[in-house]
């Protein structure tokens, strides 16, 4: 081979050499490109789906590795917002669960589950959805964890050694910028009052006053200034853990036991909706349905049932309620009940117990264009999605077989979803809404989807879980679905309304 043909030959290898080379980085860059729920100066957060299913699409874990137990996606001009919660520690040595327990955040993501940004909350959790007003400054409420220490002592010459509790205490309204910076934060009754862990969501009326509630229900601008509250006297609502919805005209309904005097520990069987103007004046109020329900099913099969054989009547309400068509009805839930009243007169229609309900509703209901509603029940093993028609008869029922605390959404495909603790199928789960049939359940690695709900937008389903699972340990999804959006028509596709849990009628 002479001079000129080898250095031919040489650049002919260099050529190729430098093709191979620029393949090979082309096909790196796509795989980082496509790497969804990743943030390039934060590798530790890059997702794995060796152990899920081809419908997860994205997946995220909080750098703490925390959880969004009480926290529903609010969708907005195509960005994600959301905060963490976690269980609350019982077992074990209080003092190691307090140290033990992960930092809270409040989050802005894409729609592929990158961070825009994160607000650091270290050991107060967001205990629901949050909402956004028109310039688009964000709110949500929060409780703190704290170790009390409790004394325990049967005579003063004898004290018992100490012992430790970890308590949810302080309920905040807090309000951030859209960058993510805090514009103010109020502190709902007592500083330090020891709250029940539960998940509280606001609503915001389109003159931009926030509705909640608690041990009162309150109305605040967003500024932070409290506008009125029901009751006026020094009753107080016990064991009301509900959102209030808003109609098109600005009134407001709630349903919840009714105010009793604070010194009552027992609390009250009498479950009521209220409607009320935008300016707190009580337009009516109506006692509704709460038959006595029998405790949940057994966790095992063969096992026995949890709570007993006794019947009894509900002392609390979790369900937020949803509008029937046209907003000419509500429906409320409370115990195993399902009531529909008159949104004009408060005229209770009816009130149903389904037929095998055991255990309770926790989860909120749905209702579609034919005005039936769906709803499923947390009973363990016995846990039943329901189909209950705007005449209040029972259409079908379909025992997923694992607690349905998540709320159902109804899909532009003629399927209900809905997600739940752990099957065999998985975790998440999808009906024919018109027949109650099975078609299919994915995610069985992941964790429980607990309160709340799945966020439907753009053919994809966005939910947190309550805690890691080993196989996965992640506690945020996007899944692929069937439905490209909500069914048209439905009043109420999904919890609180639509995809900006204002809890009043959207457009999504």
């Amino acid at each position: 081979m002479d001079s000129k043909e080898g250095q031919v030959r040489n650049k002919s290898l260099s050529k190729r050499f430098w093709w191979i080379l620029l393949f090979v980085g082309l096909g790196i860059a796509t795989l980082i490109i496509a790497s969804p729920g990743k943030k390039s100066s934060d590798k530790k957060q890059a997702n794995s789906h060796s152990t899920l299913e081809d419908k997860f699409t994205a997946s995220f874990l909080p750098k703490s590795g925390t959880a969004f137990k009480y926290n529903s996606p609010t969708i907005v001009d195509d960005k994600i917002y959301i905060g963490t919660s976690a269980k609350l520690p019982f077992d074990g040595n209080p003092a190691e669960n307090f140290n033990n327990i992960k930092d809270n955040y409040f989050y802005k993501m894409d729609l592929d589950l990158n961070v825009v940004w994160e607000y650091e909350l270290s050991k107060t959790m967001v205990v629901g959805a949050a909402v956004l007003d028109d310039t688009r400054n964000i709110y949500f409420l929060t409780e703190t964890f704290s170790l009390n220490n409790l004394v325990q002592s049967d005579d003063s010459d004898k004290k018992m050694p100490d012992k430790y509790s970890v308590y949810l205490t302080t309920l905040k309204l807090v309000s951030l910028t859209n960058d993510g910076k805090l514009r103010w934060q109020k502190i709902i009754g007592e500083e330090n009052e020891i709250w029940d862990h539960s998940m509280l969501n606001i609503s915001i009326g389109a003159d931009n006053t926030l509705y909640f509630g608690h041990e009162k229900f309150y109305a605040y601008d967003i500024n932070g200034n409290q506008k009125w509250q029901y009751p006026t006297d020094e009753k107080v609502i016990k064991r009301f853990t509900s959102a209030p919805i808003i109609d098109k005209s600005g009134d407001i309904y709630f349903v919840s036991p009714e105010p009793i005097s604070a010194e009552n520990e027992w609390g009250t069987d009498v479950i009521k909706a209220y409607k009320f103007s935008p300016s707190g004046a009580l337009i009516w109020d109506t006692q509704i349905g709460n038959e006595p329900k029998i405790g949940e099913g057994p966790t095992e099969p063969g096992g026995a049932r949890v709570g007993g054989e006794d019947l009894q009547k509900s002392d609390t309400v979790t369900s937020i309620p949803a509008f029937g068509l046209n907003e000419q009805s509500i429906y409320a839930i409370t115990g195993c009940t399902v009531s529909k009243l008159d949104t004009e007169s408060g005229e209770l229609l009816w009130f149903l117990l389904p037929e095998g309900a055991t255990g309770s509703f926790q989860a909120s209901p749905v209702v579609d264009s034919k005005d039936n509603l769906y709803i499923g029940t947390k009973s363990n093993m016995e846990s039943t999605l329901f189909a209950i028609s705007g005449a209040g008869k029972q259409i079908w029922k379909n025992v997923i077989g694992a607690d349905l605390y998540s709320s159902p959404l109804l899909g532009d495909d003629g399927k209900v979803y809905v997600g739940s603790e752990g099957t065999e199928k998985g975790h998440y789960h999808a009906l024919d809404s018109l027949t109650g049939e099975y078609i299919f359940g994915t995610g069985v690695n992941i964790s429980d989807f607990s309160l709340g709900s799945a966020a439907l937008y753009k053919g994809y389903a966005y939910i947190g879980v309550h805690e890691n699972a080993k196989e996965v340990p992640k506690t945020l999804f996007k899944i692929k679905l069937d439905a490209n959006g909500y069914e048209q028509g439905s009043p109420w596709p999904r919890f609180h309304g639509g995809n900006q849990n204002i809890g009043r009628t959207e457009n999504d």
